[in-house]
């Protein structure tokens, strides 16, 4: 390894080849050395905690808006490793916001070096992401990204607008006052934004800086009737009860009130995994795929709701989701293959007249 004459590090360390371009033009040498001033003088203002915030509140726009610099960043200087310390020994309550919104930022940065094939020819809806918080004592909506983070125990759904609508479809009134022995929150399912949907893919990755273990209970995702009943329980499980669908991270998808077992190793994931879903909402019938690391797997669903939302679920202290995509597609990345396996959601998954 060692410094060019532009002062960035080259070798084992040095930026994927299509940064290359970025990094001969001056603008993008004088931000990077920029943001690399800021850190070190963080790094040297220890104990000054009004310094350090103005620092950080000074570094978090370069992080917005460069966020594949930061891992090359953190290999030169170790800004991780100083928040970290910062977060668990300092008092100061607006400083620890800070540094807990550069933390996110710092372990989401990574999932920006993959770029997917959808992100080409499609219309993106990440400005429009508005997480669904059911039990907000439970759950932490860092404000500026699209992370949702786990501040307590237990199962938590996070639904999350957009809505995506076949053209023309109907608002279905809910129905409910309760579910689960809970009030429905019929507030909390209109949508502060809906589009027309063609094809419409979302990735998403989780995450856990405190953990490094599968979870015992799955992560999950999937997509949700957009007129669900929604409830705050941790009972819920879209595809076990009603209202949608459920891919889990030991493989399983959950439909029509029971699962479906994965036969492939391969369909299993785990944090820091891309895993992708694609809607069709053009098709007959509509359809729901599911990608593990960009691969598609061989099962996939029919029938799905003509309005829909996308929802992560949350298990453990700590854990992180956050969407890195979500677009509208001229094309479909997914395709229908010989060995596919075609799983069917029933009209009654999405009929609550008696209830979840």
């Amino acid at each position: 390894m060692f410094v060019n004459n532009l002062g960035l590090l080259t070798g084992p360390y040095c930026l994927a080849d299509s940064l290359q371009n970025k990094w001969l033009s001056s603008k993008y040498v004088k931000t990077f050395d920029e943001m690399r001033r800021i850190v070190d003088d963080f790094n040297k203002a220890g104990g000054e905690a009004v310094k350090q915030l103005e620092l950080i509140q000074q570094l978090l726009p370069y992080m917005e808006n460069y966020p594949d610099f930061f891992n090359q960043l953190n290999e030169i200087a170790p800004l991780r490793d100083t928040l970290k310390k910062i977060q668990e020994y300092y008092s100061h309550p607006e400083l620890k916001d800070h540094i807990e919104k550069t933390l996110v930022l710092l372990d989401t940065s990574f999932i920006y070096k993959e770029i997917s094939p959808h992100q080409y020819e499609s219309v993106s809806f990440l400005d429009h992401f508005r997480p669904i918080l059911l039990v907000p004592e439970y759950q932490h909506y860092i404000s500026g990204t699209r992370t949702v983070k786990m501040i307590h125990i237990g199962q938590v759904t996070v639904p999350f607008d957009p809505v995506f609508t076949v053209f023309g479809a109907p608002i279905r009134p809910i129905l409910l006052d309760k579910a689960f022995n809970k009030i429905v929150k019929k507030e909390l399912s209109v949508a502060q934004s809906t589009f027309n949907g063609g094809i419409i893919f979302c990735d998403m990755v989780f995450f856990n800086g405190q953990v490094h273990q599968d979870n015992a209970v799955p992560i999950r995702i999937g997509i949700l009737d957009a007129d669900i009943p929604l409830v705050n329980t941790s009972k819920f499980v879209a595809g076990k009860n009603k209202g949608g669908i459920t891919f889990d991270s030991d493989g399983s998808i959950w439909l029509n009130g029971s699962w479906d077992d994965s036969t492939d190793q391969s369909d299993k994931w785990k944090r820091e995994t891309h895993i992708g879903m694609e809607i069709d909402l053009s098709s007959n019938p509509r359809t729901l795929r599911f990608f593990v690391g960009g691969r598609q797997i061989n099962r996939y669903v029919t029938n799905i709701p003509a309005r829909v939302r996308f929802f992560a679920t949350t298990i453990l202290i700590g854990d992180y989701f956050s969407v890195n995509q979500l677009s509208l597609c001229k094309h479909s990345f997914g395709q229908l293959r010989s060995t596919d396996v075609e799983l069917i959601a029933e009209d009654s998954l999405f009929d609550y007249s008696a209830g979840l």
